[in-house]
């Protein structure tokens, strides 16, 4: 992306939101890989429209930017300063159909999300910071150490609208965590403990749920005034399937532009045919 477009914000194009559509209730600022994508799924079963990482390409409405773009020009404003930092107003208009969030690129703005909504209870997921460290090695790491990535990012300079802007937003909160080193593992391990100690300093004990994928539902519930449901809490995404669905991901993406420039049926057939077989092996 040039720094015309960044200049020219993508966000600005998107009409102000007041009132929201959706109340922003509840944060959940525990760092990715804590359990997240579980803490979504019994969050969406509590009622509350929940924010993901896997939301992050989808479109609003036909015809507007998907949301990779929105995040990408935020991580750029927020880490090197270019560009207007995202506040309340970038929020409202990114966010607006949502009551919660979770996870990376979120939690990457967990002190502007405060502040934007400070009536919202803020939820923060834990787990001990080396198996934490391990889970990162099969998820964040599994992707960007692979020989699939170098492929994606050489495809990227091509795809500069979907694929490139998704592969920084994928890499940008490695890249905040480690200052820039997104190969220091003990700079992450110091990232962890910094993050959880600023949020608790932040953040009014009586609007704080510290929670522990062990403790299932019922502290969720009680913190949030909801009745307990009666199915077993969604424990899901464990071990690398984190990695695997970003590469599917990446392949399908491939998929799409290739049929834009191959001119032989028969050729992109024989490529869909591949890219189907890996994700059939990847995601079964």
């Amino acid at each position: 992306m040039t720094m015309a477009t960044l200049e020219r914000r993508a966000i600005d194009e998107l009409p102000n939101v007041s009132p929201r559509p959706k109340e922003m209730q509840v944060l959940c600022l525990g760092l990715s890989r804590t359990a997240t994508m579980s803490m979504h799924s019994a969050l969406e079963r509590l009622g509350y429209k929940t924010y993901h990482f896997k939301e992050i390409s989808q479109r609003d409405i036909p015809g507007e930017p998907s949301h990779v773009k929105f995040w990408y020009e935020a991580f750029i404003a927020k880490k090197y300063g270019r560009g207007k930092p995202y506040g309340k107003e970038e929020f409202d208009k990114l966010l607006r159909n949502y009551s919660a969030v979770t996870d990376a690129p979120c939690v990457c703005f967990s002190d502007e999300l405060i502040e934007a909504y400070p009536d919202a209870k803020v939820i923060l997921s834990n787990r001990d910071v080396d198996k934490w460290l391990a889970s990162m090695e099969t998820a964040f790491y599994a992707i960007l150490e692979s020989n699939d990535y170098k492929w994606f990012r050489a495809l990227a300079a091509i795809d500069t609208e979907a694929l490139a802007p998704y592969i920084e937003v994928l890499r940008m909160p490695l890249r905040m965590w480690t200052h820039d080193d997104w190969t220091d593992r003990e700079a992450l391990r110091k990232t962890f403990h910094d993050h959880y100690a600023h949020i608790r300093e932040i953040v009014p004990k009586e609007n704080l749920l510290e929670w522990v994928p062990q403790d299932g539902y019922e502290p969720i519930c009680t913190f949030l005034g909801k009745p307990v449901p009666e199915e077993p809490f969604p424990y899901i995404n464990k071990g690398d399937s984190a990695a695997e669905m970003h590469k599917a991901i990446g392949y399908i993406r491939a998929v799409i532009l290739l049929g834009q420039y191959l001119k032989k049926p028969v050729l992109f057939g024989a490529v869909s045919l591949g890219a189907w077989w890996y994700m059939r092996r990847v995601l079964k």
